[in-house]
């Protein structure tokens, strides 16, 4: 983990607050002192009232939880997102390719996301022939929503390079030709191409505005998913150490590589994140022991053979090394469960804690294996939020049954499974307060998790599966001070209306980031409001 502490040596006493500590020997507190960066002291107003503070802050009552964790963020991704063409509200192909025509002006390669083919008119992609209606010679880059397939216009796969014969390069049967779409291999491939061709300058921007629009969410850490084994030349590790006393949350890297060496290297201890051993439901290639509903004949497909997995964990298990990989499908879950198996009955299970990332749809059999074997669930609640609706996107793709078993929290923690929240930012947006308000009113009751559990989510369990829970997750004494206040209690409030808090207040490290409450008559309803 990568922190930044305050050493100023300057303390700030919060006070008059709804504590939430989520520290079993003390649940509730009114009062906290900081000091260099962590908690000093927890209790009550009364015994706090004497504490010698350089500053004081009067939390009027606000309820004030630890931090939150997203445990699952591709941070360049989403800081980039925040300034390509958002695909959002398209209601049909025109209004994509008129969305790409406005903000194509300035010149250069034009990137689009957010796209979601089934909510245009037209139900469908458009074609790379209609991306090249609106710019010919200029590049045309446009990703689905869960970025697991884009589009392309003839400059973009010119540009590329891209070979007809990769993988994944949808071709039209009556012609032969490249229909502009990508899945699978070539569609990673372009993405991390993509990425290589982006300059530092605007790298380090987007790093930035990921983490502050991460920060305005209450977020205080971020795992980070920085790479891939698709473009190994690139730079982003090195970019983001340059730049992480400019950045308002704390980092934990999960560099996304097969190669054991190189993270040896990089001084890392964990490995992966989303090393893809399936694709994923939206576009069809999350790996299923059953067909897709829409798509008869379709399980999807695993992008890894047994031996190649097995030969990765076998590697970083040898040299202690926290693994972490994307499974949605059971199938794909099922080759990932059989790998493990095979390489930890070897060399023992230990507390690695090594991560299965998004794990939307696992057998009940599954679960118990996965508890079995002490590895931990990166999932994440908003999925349910944006495709978990009657008749929504896991409904069609899957059906009624199978729809309402995916993304099973409650039955992950009856087994024993620990879970960590996150959003999978860019796919859904950094934000910790609809991740719970998700998690809480599940379609399917007996996936529901409790408003505590699904805090915990967001706090405890992000700092568990990182090995962290003895530094952040809990407001304790000792603990980094993370801090985040909100306003409205998550606890005394309506169920289906948790997603309506708004936060009010970020702390990290002793910094004050975000103050949205009146402080001595001034309100400092901005970010970066400085140290204690």
């Amino acid at each position: 983990m990568v922190e930044k502490t305050d050493s100023t040596g300057k303390s700030l006493l919060l006070w008059n607050g709804q504590i939430h500590t989520l520290d079993e020997a003390k649940p509730l507190a009114e009062a906290v002192l900081i000091e260099s960066g962590r908690f000093r002291r927890v209790g009550s107003n009364d015994e706090l009232s004497s504490a010698d503070a350089s500053r004081k802050l009067d939390l009027q009552g606000v309820a004030v939880f630890p931090g939150f964790i997203d445990s699952h963020v591709h941070l360049l991704s989403y800081g980039l997102s925040l300034r390509e063409v958002d695909l959002t509200s398209a209601s049909s192909i025109n209004d994509v390719l008129d969305m790409i025509r406005n903000a194509g002006e300035k010149g250069g390669v034009v990137r689009a996301s957010l796209l979601d083919p089934e909510s245009l008119r037209e139900g469908r992609y458009p074609t790379g022939a209609e991306l090249d209606s609106v710019f010919k010679e200029r590049a045309v880059f446009v990703k689905r929503r869960d970025e697991h397939s884009s589009v392309l216009n003839s400059a973009a796969f010119k540009l590329l390079g891209l070979s007809g014969e990769m993988t994944g390069i949808e071709v039209d049967p009556s012609t032969g030709e490249p229909t502009g779409v990508l899945r699978q291999r070539a569609n990673q491939v372009a993405l991390e191409r993509f990425h290589g061709m982006i300059d530092e300058g605007e790298m380090k921007d987007a790093y930035i505005e990921g983490c502050w629009n991460a920060a305005e969410k209450g977020v205080t850490t971020v795992h980070c998913l920085i790479g891939a084994d698709e473009s190994p030349e690139r730079k982003d590790w090195e970019i983001l150490k340059g730049i992480l006393d400019e950045l308002p949350v704390r980092i934990v890297p999960y560099f996304q590589t097969r190669d054991v060496d190189k993270i040896l290297g990089m001084g890392l201890d964990r490995i992966g994140g989303c090393i893809l051993v399936d694709g994923s439901i939206g576009s069809r290639t999350a790996a299923f022991s059953e067909d897709y509903c829409d798509d008869p004949g379709n399980k999807g497909c695993l992008y890894l053979g047994d031996e190649e997995l097995t030969s990765f964990f076998e590697l970083s298990e040898k040299v202690n090394l926290q693994i972490a990989v994307h499974a949605i499908g059971d199938r794909a879950v099922e080759q990932v469960i059989n790998c493990y198996e095979k390489v930890l009955a070897k060399s023992g299970v230990k507390d690695q804690r090594h991560r299965i990332e998004h794990a939307e749809y696992v057998r009940e059999e599954q679960f118990e294996r996965i508890a079995r074997l002490n590895i931990c669930l990166g999932m994440q609640p908003a999925f349910e939020g944006f495709w978990g609706q009657t008749e929504g996107m896991y409904e069609r793709r899957l059906g009624k049954d199978r729809a309402r078993r995916l993304n099973s929290f409650n039955t992950a923690l009856k087994h024993g499974v620990r879970i960590a929240g996150g959003s999978d930012a860019p796919i859904t947006p950094v934000d910790p307060i609809y991740g719970i308000h998700c998690a809480v009113n599940h379609p399917s009751e007996e996936s529901r998790l409790s408003v505590e559990r699904a805090i915990k989510m967001f706090t405890e369990g992000g700092a568990y599966i990182a090995h962290k829970e003895s530094e952040i997750g809990v407001i304790k004494q000792g603990y980094l001070s993370d801090v985040v206040g909100l306003s409205a209690d998550p606890f005394s409030f309506k169920p289906d209306k948790i997603e309506d808090i708004q936060v009010v207040l970020v702390i990290q490290n002793g910094k004050v980031l975000i103050n949205k409450l009146p402080v001595s008559g001034q309100a400092e309803a901005r970010r970066g409001a400085g140290y204690a």
